[in-house]
C-alpha cells in the first residue's frame, strides 16, 4: 500500500530537499531564534526561497514554514486548558476543489483537538472514526480515487489516506505523523531534513491520489440530487458507542 501511494517513494527523479536548500532554511530559522534577524525579514527570505524552488511541493513546504513565523507565539503556551474547541457532528475542516467562483466536491477532511486535559483517547478515536466515515462517503458520492484526512491533537499532526480497495472494502492508512513546533523558540527542532522531505511527500501523495476518477456532469448532477440519500447519520453511529471510557486504556497516545 505504501508503494502504491508513493508516500515513501525514493526514486532519483523525486524532488526532495537537497543539503543546500535545507541549510538555507535552518539558517534563517536559527537566526530568528537567536534574535539576529527580524520575523518579517526571515519570512521574506523564506518566501523568496520558496519561489525559486523547482517543484510545487517543496515550495509549499517552505511557504508553510514561513507562515509559522507569524502564526506561532514567541514562547510556548504553558496552560493548554485555555484552548477550546467547537463540538459539532461535522468535520472541523474540509479540503475542497474550486469550481469557478464556488466550492466543488470535497477531497479531504480534518479534525482538531486542543490536546489539553479535556482531550481523551476516546474523544480522539471518535474524531478519527468521523474522518473515516466522511472520507468513505466522499469516495462513494464523488467517485474519488482516494480521500485525504488529517488529525490535529494539540501539537501532534497525523495524515491519512482513505481508499476503496474493493466493493464494500475501504482502507484508512496513516501516511505520516509529526509533532510540530509549539512556538518560535523550538521551531528549529521541527525544521529537520526528515520533516521537510516527509511534508513534501505528503503533498505529493495528496496531489497524486486525491482526485475524482471518471466523473461526468451527469454523475455530479446525480450526486447533488441524491445528497445524503440512504446515508446513516453519524449521530446514529455514535449512539452505538458506549459513552463511558477509560482515560488510560490503550497503548497509543494519539488514538
Amino acid at each position: 500500500m505504501l508503494q502504491e501511494l508513493k508516500i515513501l517513494d525514493t526514486q532519483e527523479n523525486e524532488e526532495l530537499f537537497n543539503d543546500d536548500e535545507f541549510i538555507k532554511v535552518t539558517r534563517i530559522i536559527n537566526e530568528v531564534a537567536e534574535k539576529t534577524k527580524t520575523i518579517r525579514t526571515a519570512k521574506l527570505e523564506l518566501l523568496t526561497l520558496a519561489a525559486s524552488m523547482e517543484g510545487g511541493n517543496k515550495g509549499s513546504v517552505v511557504e508553510g514554514v514561513a507562515n509559522l513565523l507569524t502564526k506561532l507565539p514567541r514562547v510556548e503556551i504553558l496552560n493548554m486548558d485555555k484552548l477550546g474547541e467547537q463540538t459539532d457532528i461535522r468535520p472541523d475542516a474540509i479540503v475542497s476543489t474550486i469550481m469557478q467562483h464556488d466550492f466543488g466536491h470535497p477531497v479531504g477532511f480534518g479534525e482538531v483537538k486542543p490536546g489539553n486535559s479535556s482531550t481523551t483517547k476516546h474523544s480522539v478515536s471518535l474524531d478519527v472514526l468521523r474522518l473515516g466515515i466522511a472520507s468513505k462517503r466522499a469516495i462513494d458520492k464523488w467517485k474519488l480515487n482516494s480521500c485525504f484526512g488529517f488529525m490535529i491533537n494539540g501539537f501532534d499532526l497525523t495524515f491519512f489516506i482513505t481508499k476503496k480497495q474493493h466493493e464494500n472494502c475501504y482502507t484508512m492508512l496513516e501516511i505520516a505523523q509529526f509533532t510540530y513546533a509549539s512556538s518560535l523558540s523550538n521551531l528549529h527542532s521541527f525544521v529537520s531534513m526528515m520533516n521537510l522531505n516527509k511534508l513534501t511527500k505528503v503533498g505529493r501523495c495528496f496531489w497524486n491520489e486525491c482526485h475524482a476518477t471518471h466523473v461526468t456532469r451527469d454523475d455530479e448532477a446525480g450526486a447533488m440530487a441524491n445528497d445524503d440519500a440512504g446515508v446513516v447519520p453519524v449521530s446514529e453511529l455514535y449512539a452505538l458507542i458506549s459513552r463511558t471510557c477509560n482515560r488510560t486504556l490503550g497503548a497509543s497516545s494519539r488514538y
